[in-house]
């Protein structure tokens, strides 16, 4: 069981990381289905600067730089020139799919795994006494925990900041903050590049640690991580748990199947739990997470 949790608190921080990107645009009325894409691209840069400089750090600025960038061709396709949302999302995974396969074939000759030796080998941090009841929360990298210290910090950006009520206001109803002389576009703008930030610490927090990557190697995390934004209803807290109930089952499945034989249905236990919340959360409430008018033109 030991085991079991405490590769569940890994396998949720990539979720969470990118659960709270998507939320921000979430708020504000645009719900970005393009975090998988977003996630993928930092996965690969992120890793291979990290290999290329031999620094972690530069290697996460790198990846997030990267998924900050093309979040910013996101909104500008759809606020400029009246892209339709979800196109531009679906759009963004694909091309990241593809031009991640097209960038190892063209670097290393090669369409599968990728392993990075020059990248240092993170340190896990014990900052709990041993023997204590919060012994179990040692033994992660930098970032799991700053995962859930960066869902604190964004649960009171959100919820007690003028930032955080005007970004909600806005997306509930954009032409009065329009009236009221609000920067409308600042905030839509804001919202997409914290969501390529936290979208490149998803990334950097599954390929660096591991260094390695793989081909497709969010394997379906974006979606979930969308899956927690649309039940969360703009709640950060509510997210966290969600996304850590993902991280369980995702736990659950990968521990099946190093104990016994390798299943297809073992392996999509986190997908049909996706699935089964999502649909609902769709009966049991129309939700929140709305897009608008013009992200949805």
């Amino acid at each position: 069981m030991g085991q079991i949790l405490h590769m569940t608190f890994s396998m949720t921080t990539p979720i969470l990381f990118a659960g709270i990107g998507g939320l921000f645009t979430g708020i504000s009325g645009y719900l970005n289905i393009g975090l998988e894409g977003l996630m993928l691209l930092s996965a690969f840069f992120s890793a291979h600067i990290a290999n290329v400089t031999g620094n972690i750090l530069l290697g996460t600025f790198a990846g997030t730089l990267v998924s900050i960038l093309f979040s910013l061709i996101m909104v500008l396709l759809i606020d400029r020139f009246g892209a339709n949302l979800y196109i531009v999302g679906l759009a963004t995974n694909l091309m990241a799919d593809g031009l991640t396969v097209f960038t190892m074939q063209v670097l290393f000759n090669s369409k599968g795994t990728i392993m990075f030796s020059e990248i240092p080998k993170m340190r896990l941090i014990d900052p709990f006494p041993r023997g204590s009841i919060l012994e179990i929360f040692n033994g992660y990298t930098i970032f799991d925990y700053l995962a859930i210290l960066i869902t604190l910090i964004v649960y009171f950006l959100l919820s007690k900041t003028r930032f955080g009520y005007n970004l909600r206001a806005i997306g509930k109803n954009r032409e009065a903050m329009i009236m009221l002389g609000i920067n409308v576009n600042k905030y839509i703008y804001v919202s997409f590049m914290m969501s390529g930030l936290f979208c490149g610490l998803a990334g950097a927090s599954l390929s660096i640690p591991l260094r390695s990557f793989v081909e497709n190697m969010t394997g379906g995390r974006g979606w979930i991580a969308l899956v927690t934004v649309v039940v969360s209803n703009g709640n950060p807290l509510v997210l966290l748990l969600f996304s850590i109930l993902f991280g369980f089952f995702t736990a659950l499945s990968n521990f099946i199947q190093t104990m016994w034989k390798s299943s297809p249905l073992i392996f999509s236990i986190p997908y049909i739990l996706t699935i089964l919340i999502l649909v609902a959360h769709s009966v049991g409430s129309r939700g929140s997470m709305k897009p608008n008018s013009k992200g949805d033109g």
